[in-house]
């Protein structure tokens, strides 16, 4: 945008195209009879007055361009009358012009002292009146011409200081600019205008606006728009932000937002405004969107995929047990056994693809500098946290050394930082300071919640902003739990962050109180990258597994249906077996020893899960090999699934009975 030129300054003011006026003081009347029948010739403008109190009220009001005023007056002499004048502000520059019969230094000296100008003596000689008149009404007017020159030269520059400022935060600004006259056409288009719609501003100034970025289908509602706000300046979206679509120069749409004012002129009102291209933004809610269907799936399914697969194992199984005892001749039962059998496989596939849709499979662990990892994402994480929330960093230089590594997953924990970024920056609406910290800590057991005794990495994301209340801290790791508005959050940010956190072996824990800000620590435990899966536990199709020789089994599950499955395998190929339902009376049985072989289901209700039992019977029986059976496993169980061989529900016979004998096979325990 050009800034306008500034008007040419007067040489002299409207008001002192006009006589001088002069303000004669004197308590004679004769006296001032006199000097107005001395002045009169001259086209002066004459004002009278016969005290002290008078001629400070006219000068007050009429601001004249010269004060004659006699000394030796009644009440107020002269001299308190010119100190008066030249204590107010608005009259210290009124030239004042002395009359005594004083003729004398000290007289002088006095007047001078209290602010006079110059002195003529009584009786005054015309000539010289008029001389000393004419001269110093010349020499004011020219002092006020200058003066006026002066600010207005000040009020100029102090105008093309603004239309600068005003400029360069138009030129800086991410939102593109632009302003039309009272006829729609375009007479400002900013650099970011240009950017943004594709066209030159030399191309575009006097171009109809709605020609060039306004869809066609919505051309004849923008020019009644205009014509409405040229007429009267009204407009409903006047200082809202309104969503609606444009078009670049190369035909494509994209969605934005528009801030419009109106501006009057002498012809009428023009519009002006500025435009935001909010395409990226809508696709990133969009995989936002997708994300939280996703993590959703992930609740529902994980919630549902533990008892299908139990069921499904049972059917699988039954089937399985009852193949042999069909009638060999039977061709109808047998057919609808094999229909049976494949439906129920095809059912286990569709639960495990639901499952990796809903990415609720182990992480994909990898050594990862930590601190390194953070100030690669900074410039993401500055991003995200937006123009007003100032980062600092504490721990991350210099590096620390030797390097914070963990085995996470390198993306996850990406993920991890941004939903507190953009929650921290969500708690400060007004702008703050967002402090990232990383440090290696060495915690005692029962330090943080369900972590054990050890060293951990602990990212610590810091705010200033409103804080949380206890009630909404004690429930702000639930999914789906949320105290923005409807529409502005799902809940599922920090949901998230816990979720990683404990797949990955470690917890994330909340600090502040309403008001102070929020403290979110995410722990991760700082260990050798994780080894792989043992082979041993993987089924080989086709291949019939070795038949146990007496060895004794505990089968923990808290499905009744299929240890009675489980029992019936196990038994038949000479394995001797234990069942139990619950994790606790497992530990029991297990103390009483003899076990050379734990089968435990990972998710059973209850303080202790699968892999907390086999963490603990591993403890108690050193030399005793664990194989985890699951359809699913919850966060808390996923990141302790590595430590064991896992054999995924449902299963078969065969791939029951060869993962027991490989694990049986594998030398030592655990």
């Amino acid at each position: 945008m050009e800034p306008p030129l500034p008007p040419q300054s007067a040489t002299v003011p409207a008001d002192d195209d006009l006589p001088p006026l002069l303000l004669l003081v004197d308590d004679d009347a004769l006296a001032r009879l006199a000097l107005e029948a001395m002045l009169a010739g001259d086209g002066y403008r004459l004002e009278t007055a016969a005290d002290g109190s008078e001629a400070l009220v006219l000068a007050a009001r009429l601001l004249p361009d010269l004060i004659l005023l006699d000394v030796l007056m009644p009440g107020m002499d002269g001299y308190e009358v010119c100190r008066r004048l030249r204590a107010d502000p608005a009259l210290a520059e009124v030239p004042v012009l002395m009359l005594t019969a004083l003729d004398d230094a000290a007289s002088r000296l006095l007047g001078l002292d209290a602010g006079a100008d110059d002195f003529i003596a009584k009786p005054a000689d015309r000539a010289e009146l008029r001389a000393r008149v004419r001269s110093i009404t010349r020499l004011n007017r020219y002092r006020r011409a200058r003066e006026r020159e002066r600010r207005l030269a000040e009020s100029q520059r102090q105008q093309l200081h603004s239309l600068a400022l005003l400029q360069c935060v138009i030129d800086n600004s991410p939102d593109a600019f632009l302003a039309l006259d009272e006829n729609g056409e375009i007479v400002e288009w900013s650099a970011q205008a240009e950017t943004m719609f594709g066209w030159s501003r030399a191309e575009v100034l006097g171009l109809d606006l709605n020609d060039l970025i306004v869809p066609s289908h919505l051309r004849v509602q923008q020019r009644r728009l205009h014509e409405a706000v040229r007429q009267t300046g009204r407009f409903d979206g006047f200082g809202r932000v309104e969503e609606r679509v444009s078009v670049r120069r190369d035909g494509s749409e994209f969605p934005c937002e528009v801030l419009l004012t109106a501006l009057p002129t002498d012809r009428g009102w023009r519009l002006a405004g500025f435009v935001r291209d909010i395409g990226e933004r809508r696709d990133a809610e969009i995989r936002l969107r997708q994300a939280e269907k996703l993590e959703a799936i992930g609740l529902l399914t994980g919630g549902l995929a533990h008892d299908f697969n139990n069921l499904l194992n049972m059917i699988l199984g039954g089937l399985e047990l009852l193949a042999p005892r069909l009638p060999a001749g039977d061709a109808r039962a047998l057919r609808h056994h094999d229909l049976a059998l494949r439906a129920a496989r095809r059912a286990a596939e569709v639960t495990r693809a639901l499952l990796q849709v809903a990415r609720r499979q182990p992480l994909d662990a990898r050594e990862v500098d930590v601190a390194a990892h953070c100030i690669e994402l900074l410039p993401l994480i500055r991003q995200s946290a937006g123009s007003g929330v100032r980062i600092v960093l504490h721990g991350f230089e210099p590096a620390p050394q030797p390097p914070l590594r963990a085995c996470v997953d390198a993306g996850g924990l990406g993920n991890a930082l941004l939903n507190l970024v953009i929650n921290a920056r969500d708690a400060m609406p007004g702008g703050g300071t967002l402090t990232l910290e990383v440090q290696l800590q060495t915690l005692p057991a029962g330090a943080v919640p369900e972590l054990a005794a050890g060293t951990w990495i602990v990212i610590a994301v810091t705010d200033t902003g409103c804080g949380m209340s206890p009630a909404v801290r004690a429930r702000a790791f639930d999914p789906f739990f949320t105290t923005k508005h409807r529409g502005q959050g799902t809940g599922l940010g920090l949901a998230m962050v816990l979720g990683y956190a404990r797949q990955s072996g470690g917890n994330a824990t909340l600090a502040g109180a309403a008001g102070g800000g929020t403290t979110v620590r995410l722990y991760l435990p700082a260990v050798a990258p994780m080894s792989p899966r043992p082979e041993a536990a993987l089924p080989v199709p086709g291949v019939a597994a070795p038949a146990g020789q007496g060895e004794r089994v505990l089968l923990v599950d808290d499905e009744s249906g299929l240890l009675e499955l489980g029992r019936e395998w196990l038994e038949a190929d000479g394995y001797r077996v234990d069942t139990c339902s619950d994790p606790q009376q497992a530990l029991a049985r297990l103390q009483a020893g003899g076990h050379a072989l734990l089968v435990t289901d990972v998710t059973m209700p209850g303080p202790l899960d699968g892999c907390a039992l086999a963490a603990h019977a591993c403890r108690q029986q050193p030399g005793l090999r664990v194989l985890l059976i699951s359809g699913y496993a919850d966060d808390d169980a996923l990141a302790e699934l590595s430590r064991w061989p896992l054999l995924l529900k449902p299963f078969t016979a065969v791939e029951l009975l060869q993962a027991v004998r490989r694990r049986l096979d594998q030398p030592g325990g655990g």
